[in-house]
C-alpha cells in the first residue's frame, strides 16, 4: 500500500473515532443538559449543567426560613405567581434579567421552604373554587421565549420536579428562526418534557408602534397607531379588530401547533394601559379583546394600580380572571423574595405582628421601614402623605385589630380596614382631637359624623377599628369612642395606616404592637 493508501485509511479511522466520539456524547447518560459557554451579542448567555452537581448543591444549600404563620392550613386559600423574562450565565445589567445562579438560589430557597408549583390549569381551577390545592401552591412563569429562560432554567425544574409556564410570542418562535426566540423544534421539546405549559404572550403585540406624529413609540397593544399616510390615529373600531386579530392569532396558532387550549394570556410590558396611552379606553377594549380569546390574563403587581394585594385568591367564581405576578426578576437575594412570598401568603385570625419580616407592610405610596419590632411611615416629599397595608390580610371579614402609635408627626391619620385596594376600604379618621369613621368606595370617600376626644396629640396613642357586618367602631386609647354603620362597606379586606396632610417640618409615624382577631 502506497503512502497515499495509508494516509486515507488512518484519515479514515480518525473520522470514525470523531464519529463515534461525537454519538457518545450526545446519547451518554452523562451529557450536559445545557448547551455550554455560548455567546449571543458579546453577552454569555448559556451555562453548563452537571445535573448530578446540580442535585448536590441543592442538598447542600441553606437558608433561614421565614416563620409562616399558617401552620395549620390544610389547603392553600392564595396563589403567588412569580414572573421572569431571562437568566443569564453572569451577572447582568440587562433589564429584567437576573444570572443563572440567582434564579438557581431562588428555586433552591422556595424548595427549601416547602414550596411546590402547579400548573396553569390547576390555577384556573383554583381561582374557580373547584380544586384544593397544597399549602404553599406557587407557579412560575416566564415571558417572551427567550433561549436562555428555557436552557438555563430547565435542568433545575427537572432536579427541583418544579414545572413553568412560558408565554410565548408567536410570531417570534412560530413564523420565525432566531438565535434569540425559541423556535418551533424547541417549544415542542419543552411541552413534551411535562415540565413546561405554553401559553400566549401575544403575535407581534410585544413591540412599539408609532403614537403621533412627534410621539414616543408606544406598547403595540396599548395605543392607537398612527396611520402616517393619512395623517391620523386609528378609529375605535380599527384599534379593537388590530388587537383582537393579535390575540386571536397567538391563540389559534398555539392551539394548533400544540394541540392544546390555551388559557393563558400574559401582557406584555406587564400593564394594560395603566402607565401610558394615547387611548384612554384602551384598557377596557384591551381586557374585553384578551378575555373573549382566554380566560387568564397575566400582569405584574407593579405598576398595577387596581390591585394591591401580591397573591391571587379564590373569592369570586368566573370565566375570565386578571391573574397578578411578583415581578421576581426584580428581587435580588432568595431570602429576599422567599419573605416577599412568605408575606403574600393568606394570614389567618388570631395575628400578631412580629415585624420579623420587612416584606410584609406594602406601600401604597410614601415608603415603610420594618425593624426593631416597629416600622416607621414615611411620607412622600409632595405632601399626599402615605399608605401602607398588610399582605396576607385580604380575606379577613369581620375583626378588630389595634396599633399602638409610638410616635406620630402627622396631623391626620386613618386607620383602615377591610382594605381591598386604595380604591376601597373603611377607616377611623383621627384629626386634632377628632374621631370619626369613613368609607372609601369606587375612589368615592363618605365622612360620617364622629366625636371629639380630650387630646390632640397622638404620640404613645393606642388607635383601634372594629368591623362587624355593615358596623364600623372606632377606637381611641382601648375604649370604642363611635360606631357608624357604612351600607356599602366591603365585604372582606385587610388592615392598613394612612398618613395624610403631614406637618412641613415632620414627616413620619412609627408604629408596633399590631394585634387583629376575630370578632
Amino acid at each position: 500500500m502506497n503512502k497515499q493508501g495509508k494516509f486515507r485509511d488512518v484519515l479514515a479511522f480518525l473520522l470514525i473515532i470523531v464519529v463515534f466520539a461525537m454519538l457518545l456524547i450526545q446519547y451518554s447518560p452523562w451529557k450536559k443538559e445545557i448547551i455550554s459557554q455560548q455567546r449571543l451579542g458579546g453577552i454569555q448567555r448559556y451555562v453548563s449543567v452537571d445535573p448530578s452537581e446540580l442535585a448536590r448543591e441543592y442538598q447542600n444549600f441553606d437558608i433561614p426560613l421565614p416563620q409562616h404563620q399558617n401552620t395549620q392550613e390544610t389547603s392553600s386559600s392564595s396563589i403567588v405567581v412569580l414572573n421572569y423574562h431571562g437568566t443569564l450565565a453572569g451577572d447582568t445589567n440587562e433589564s429584567y434579567k437576573i444570572s443563572y445562579t440567582q434564579f438557581k438560589e431562588h428555586m433552591f430557597a422556595l424548595k427549601k421552604a416547602g414550596y411546590q408549583t402547579v400548573t396553569i390549569e390547576q390555577l384556573y381551577s383554583f381561582l374557580r373554587g373547584e380544586q384544593s390545592l397544597p399549602p404553599k401552591s406557587f407557579v412560575i412563569t416566564f415571558d417572551d421565549g427567550i433561549k436562555d429562560s428555557y436552557y438555563n432554567t430547565d435542568p433545575i425544574l427537572k432536579t427541583l420536579n418544579y414545572t413553568a409556564v412560558m408565554f410565548v410570542i408567536t410570531g417570534q418562535s412560530l413564523d420565525k428562526e432566531s438565535k434569540y426566540y425559541l423556535n418551533k423544534e424547541e417549544l415542542h421539546k419543552m411541552a413534551a418534557s411535562g415540565r413546561w405549559d405554553l401559553q400566549s404572550h401575544s403575535y407581534q403585540g410585544h413591540g412599539r408602534i408609532q403614537t403621533g406624529l412627534d410621539s414616543a413609540p408606544g406598547p403595540y397593544l396599548t395605543n392607537k397607531l398612527w396611520i402616517s399616510v393619512q395623517q391620523r390615529l386609528e378609529t375605535n373600531d380599527e384599534y379593537f379588530n388590530r388587537i383582537n386579530s393579535d390575540l386571536q392569532t397567538s391563540k389559534n396558532q398555539l392551539d394548533r401547533e400544540f394541540n392544546q387550549s390555551t388559557i393563558g394570556f400574559a401582557l406584555p410590558f406587564g400593564e394594560f394601559g395603566q402607565r401610558y396611552t394615547n387611548y384612554p379606553g384602551s384598557d377596557t377594549l384591551l381586557l374585553d379583546a384578551a378575555s373573549k380569546a382566554y380566560n387568564m390574563v397575566f400582569y405584574q403587581f407593579k405598576p398595577a394600580i387596581n390591585k394591591d394585594f401580591r397573591a391571587n385568591f379564590n373569592t369570586e367564581n368566573k370565566d375570565f380572571y386578571l391573574v397578578m405576578r411578583i415581578s421576581a426578576d426584580s428581587i435580588g437575594s432568595a431570602s429576599t423574595l422567599l419573605n416577599t412570598v412568605e408575606a403574600a401568603q393568606s394570614l389567618s385570625l388570631p395575628y400578631v405582628e412580629t415585624f420579623e419580616n420587612s416584606q410584609r407592610w406594602i406601600p401604597v405610596w410614601g415608603k415603610i421601614k420594618v425593624n426593631n419590632d416597629k416600622a416607621t411611615i414615611t411620607t412622600t416629599s409632595d405632601g399626599s402623605g402615605a399608605m401602607v397595608y398588610l399582605d396576607g390580610s385580604y380575606l379577613w371579614t369581620d375583626y378588630q385589630y389595634f396599633m399602638h402609635l409610638e410616635q406620630n408627626n402627622a396631623s391626620r391619620i386613618l386607620l383602615t380596614g377591610r382594605f381591598q385596594d386604595s380604591q376601597n376600604y373603611v377607616g377611623c379618621k383621627y384629626v386634632g382631637g377628632f374621631v370619626s369613621v369613613v368609607s372609601v368606595r369606587d375612589k368615592q370617600r363618605t365622612d360620617f359624623d364622629g366625636v371629639r376626644i380630650p387630646i390632640d396629640d397622638f404620640n404613645n396613642s393606642h388607635v383601634g377599628i372594629a368591623i362587624k357586618g355593615n358596623n364600623v367602631g372606632c377606637y381611641w386609647n382601648n375604649a370604642v369612642v363611635v360606631w357608624s354603620e357604612v351600607s356599602n362597606a366591603p365585604p372582606h379586606g385587610g388592615i392598613g395606616l394612612r398618613v395624610e396632610d403631614p406637618t412641613v417640618d415632620a414627616n413620619s409615624v412609627v408604629f408596633d404592637s399590631v394585634q387583629a382577631q376575630a370578632i
